[in-house]
């Protein structure tokens, strides 16, 4: 059928399972979480940045062309997965990398019109928070959202216990 995860991506979940559902003939909802994630300290997530991470530029492009040939309608929905996987990279880029950095904030740049004015329940407040504070500059972007990631860290940590393993749905 053609449905693959990109060789050699990082976030090839992220580039790839909406299209499963945009194939899919019916979808079922349920009104109870059933799916859970563990969060680990060795996740791609949670690794160093690299130069490989910026593959998120083209992740966030390819959810949103994806998305938007599919359904103009869940334009929202791409621009906000596509900020997303951006904006966790960013705050992941070490200060110095002034390349890199502005190659995310390019991107972020992109999508954040629509993420800072959505208002639906299920964007994630992260996201929000993020969008809203690109339209005070790159570094105060950057650096409110490593703010923003220390303080989930310590309340996930505290939530759930210390260390990895953590579940989040």
């Amino acid at each position: 059928d053609g449905l693959r995860f990109p060789t050699g991506w990082l976030f090839e979940d992220a580039a790839t399972t909406h299209r499963a559902f945009m194939r899919a003939e019916k979808i079922a909802l349920l009104e109870c979480r059933t799916y859970a994630y563990r969060v680990r300290a060795d996740s791609i997530v949670h690794m160093k940045f690299t130069p490989a991470k910026l593959i998120c530029v083209k992740v966030g492009e390819r959810v949103v062309g994806d998305i938007m040939a599919y359904d103009e309608t869940l334009k929202d929905a791409a621009y906000a997965r596509a900020f997303s996987v951006n904006y966790q990279v960013f705050i992941q880029i070490p200060p110095e990398d002034t390349d890199s950095l502005e190659k995310v904030w390019d991107s972020l740049l992109k999508y954040r019109d629509v993420v800072a004015r959505d208002k639906s329940p299920e964007l994630r407040a992260k996201n929000l928070y993020g969008a809203r504070c690109t339209y005070l500059g790159m570094r105060f972007a950057y650096n409110a959202g490593r703010i923003y990631k220390v303080i989930q860290t310590k309340y996930t940590a505290k939530k759930f216990g210390a260390g990895g393993g953590n579940i989040r749905t």
